[in-house]
């Protein structure tokens, strides 16, 4: 294990080196990041926790600081699996899993393993079903998605950070030019961007498995918390109704001006309201 300046830090697994932070003390928050993203998203709202909390995000592969090879495993399984591997490599069985993006579909089927003791479950700007079911208007789109040239714009343009990314900001907060250039950097040659087409593809592949899970209501019992940023240009809040018909009892906090990347655009707003839900969650938790 290593640590950069930038607190940083190196795991080898066999897909590849895994970065990760591990930043505060106090029972362990374990955040999931989606695309095109990484722990960087969170940065903000860590430092506004990690007095009280350990604050756990990896930089799935091919993401942030992971090493990104251009023939690994992709798949929201494998994902899933080095994630999981982490948290055994820190002996982490008990937390609080914070989820966005595709962070949902990679981190949720950790809280259904009875491995871990989940403590409650944050979900930000998220989804686990076909997205054409709650975003009718991809339907229309699909074959552009799809297209031979979209594999291109992503691969040879950075299209998803440069472009999609800066489409589902929200007006709370700018968009610096700053940092938008650290999320494009990430993902500085097509060699290092397929990670990023594997979740283009994960996302329009319907029939997948992550998309039709079964036993998400079973997490029905936990303290649940969605936070929703409604001014998110591509994943619209009915997404948000889903999960609040699912999980009727979930405590709700929508944020009128903020996009799709809550944690970052708004950390400010959210960091309260989660830290208030989470000091509430240990205090109904089980003895």
């Amino acid at each position: 294990m290593t640590q950069s300046n930038s607190g940083i830090q190196f795991w080898e697994h066999p897909d590849g080196r895994l970065a990760y932070r591990d930043e505060g003390h106090g029972e362990t928050i374990v955040f999931v990041h989606g695309t095109p993203t990484s722990s960087l998203e969170y940065v903000g709202l860590i430092d506004r926790l990690k007095d009280t909390y350990r604050c756990l995000a990896m930089d799935h592969l091919g993401f942030g600081g992971s090493d990104k090879p251009k023939d690994a495993d992709y798949s929201i399984e494998s994902h899933s699996s080095r994630l999981r591997a982490l948290l055994s490599h820190l002996s982490i069985k008990s937390f609080h899993l914070v989820v966005h993006d595709f962070g949902g579909v990679i981190g949720l089927p950790l809280a259904l393993d009875q491995t871990f003791s989940i403590r409650s479950l944050t979900i930000i700007n998220s989804w686990a079903w076909p997205l054409i079911e709650s975003e009718p208007q991809m339907r229309s789109q699909l074959w552009i998605l799809r297209s031979s040239m979209m594999n291109w714009l992503y691969l040879n343009m950075n299209f998803s950070p440069k472009v999609l990314l800066k489409m589902a900001w929200g007006k709370h907060s700018p968009l610096t030019k700053q940092k938008h250039k650290a999320y494009q950097g990430a993902f500085r040659s097509p060699g290092e961007r397929y990670g990023l087409l594997s979740f283009k593809n994960t996302l329009l592949d319907f029939d997948l498995p992550c998309w039709h899970r079964k036993d998400l209501p079973n997490l029905a019992s936990l303290p649940i918390f969605l936070a929703w940023g409604m001014s998110d240009a591509l994943i619209s809040s009915r997404n948000l109704d889903r999960w609040t018909k699912m999980f009727p009892n979930a405590r709700v906090s929508r944020f009128e001006k903020v996009g799709h990347f809550v944690a970052d655009e708004g950390e400010e707003l959210l960091a309260p309201e989660l830290r208030d839900f989470l000091q509430h969650a240990h205090a109904v938790a089980p003895s």
